[in-house]
C-alpha cells in the first residue's frame, strides 16, 4: 500500500510510523515530517494517528554507569517486541489507547523485574507514571491516577509522578492547565512550573507557566491553595485571587485577574486586549498550530481588541485585518502577513 493512501489505522500499523511517534529513530522522524510536506492532504490522517501513539510516552530507566551498557541490552532482550505496537485493522481509538496503555504497563513490568531479581540493589533515579503532551492546536483533558482532572492547554506539558514516601501527588507543567483537584488530606497536591510551586488539597485553579515568558501566572477559581519561588516567599490564595510570579526578578506577588480570560482558552475563545503584533502572533500560533511569517511592517504599534468564540483562523485574521491594514495566505501550517 502507497503511504498517501493511508487509513488513520495504517499509520498506526506501520512500524516506521511508531518509530517517528514515540521518537524511537531520527531517521524515521526526518522521513516522516518530510513526508507530511509533501502530502498534506493526508494531515488529518497522520494527526490522528501522530496523537493516539503519543498520548503515553515512555522515560528510560536510569541505572548505575558501570552496568549501563549491558543491563540494557538485557532489558531489551526480555522486553523483545513490546515497544512496537501492532493493531488490528479494525481497532479504533479507543482501542488503541488501551493497547498502549498495556504495552506502557509491560515495558514498566518487565524493567521492575529485571531489577528486582538480577541480585544488585542499584538505585532506579526516575519512572515516570504518566506523560502527556499537546503541540501547538491541540488541547486534551485527561484524568490523572489520583482521579484528579487537568485540562491541558496546546504547546504544553504535563508530568505525574505519585510519591508515596513524602506523602505528596506530584505534577510538573510546562504551559498552561486548569487542575480540578481530588481531595486528600493525606496528600498534597503540588504543581511544580519553572521555579514555583503551587500547592492545593481539593481545589481548581489556572497555571499559566510557558517558556520564553516573562511570568507565571497561577489562578485559584475555588478552594484554598499555597505558592511558593525558590527562596520559599510564599502566598496564600483564596478564591477570585491571583498570583505572579516575575522570573526574571524572582518576585512572587499577587494579582488581579479577570476570569473570563482565564476561562477563554477552556470554552473555544481567543480574546486580545490592547494587544501587540507579537502577542496577537503568538497566541494565534499556538491556538491554531500554525507559524506565522511577516513581511514588512506595521505604520503603527497594534493595539488590538476583540473577542473571538469558535471561529476559523481566517475570519480572525478578516476581522483584525480592518483596522490594522494588512494582507494574509494561509496555507496547510504557515501564515504569511503582508503589511
Amino acid at each position: 500500500m502507497e503511504y498517501n493512501s493511508y487509513t488513520t489505522d495504517d499509520f498506526l500499523n506501520d512500524e516506521s510510523f511508531q518509530s517517528f511517534a514515540l521518537g524511537l529513530s531520527q531517521e524515521d522522524e526526518s522521513y516522516w515530517k518530510a513526508w507530511i510536506e509533501k502530502y498534506p492532504e493526508k494531515r488529518r490522517e497522520f494527526d490522528e494517528a501522530l496523537q493516539a501513539l503519543q498520548s503515553f510516552s515512555i522515560r528510560s530507566v536510569h541505572i548505575h554507569p558501570d552496568k549501563k551498557s549491558t543491563d540494557l541490552k538485557r532489558l531489551e532482550a526480555a522486553i523483545g517486541e513490546a515497544k512496537v505496537i501492532r493493531l488490528s485493522s479494525t481497532s479504533r481509538i479507543r482501542n488503541i489507547l488501551l493497547k498502549i496503555a498495556a504495552s506502557v504497563i509491560l515495558i514498566f513490568s518487565l524493567g521492575y523485574l529485571f531489577y528486582e531479581f538480577s541480585g544488585e540493589n542499584d538505585r532506579i533515579e526516575s519512572i515516570t507514571l504518566l506523560e502527556k503532551s499537546n503541540p501547538k492546536g491541540q488541547k486534551s483533558k485527561l484524568v490523572l491516577p489520583d482521579g484528579s482532572q487537568v485540562r491541558l492547554n496546546a504547546d504544553s506539558y504535563l508530568r505525574y509522578e505519585e510519591n508515596t514516601d513524602e506523602g505528596q501527588r506530584k505534577v510538573y507543567l510546562t504551559g498552561e492547565a486548569f487542575f480540578d483537584v481530588i481531595r486528600d488530606v493525606t496528600k498534597p497536591f503540588v504543581v511544580y512550573s519553572g521555579n514555583i510551586s503551587t500547592t492545593a488539597l481539593g481545589t481548581t485553579f489556572n497555571i499559566k507557566a510557558y517558556p520564553k515568558e516573562a511570568n507565571i501566572d497561577v489562578y485559584l477559581v475555588s478552594g484554598e491553595v499555597q505558592v511558593k519561588n525558590r527562596n520559599k516567599a510564599s502566598l496564600t490564595l483564596k478564591p477570585g485571587e491571583g498570583a505572579r510570579y516575575v522570573i526574571r526578578e524572582d518576585q512572587l506577588a499577587t494579582s488581579a485577574f479577570d476570569p473570563l480570560e482565564v476561562s477563554d482558552w477552556r470554552n473555544g475563545t481567543i480574546r486580545f486586549r490592547d494587544a501587540s503584533l507579537d502577542q496577537v502572533v503568538k497566541k494565534l500560533e499556538r491556538w491554531y498550530g500554525v507559524k506565522f511569517e511577516i513581511k514588512g511592517a506595521p505604520e503603527e504599534a497594534w493595539s488590538v481588541n476583540g473577542v473571538f468564540q469558535h471561529q476559523s483562523l481566517g475570519n480572525v485574521l478578516r476581522s483584525i485585518s480592518y483596522t490594522t491594514h494588512f494582507k494574509y495566505n494561509i496555507s496547510t501550517d504557515k501564515v504569511i502577513l503582508n503589511f
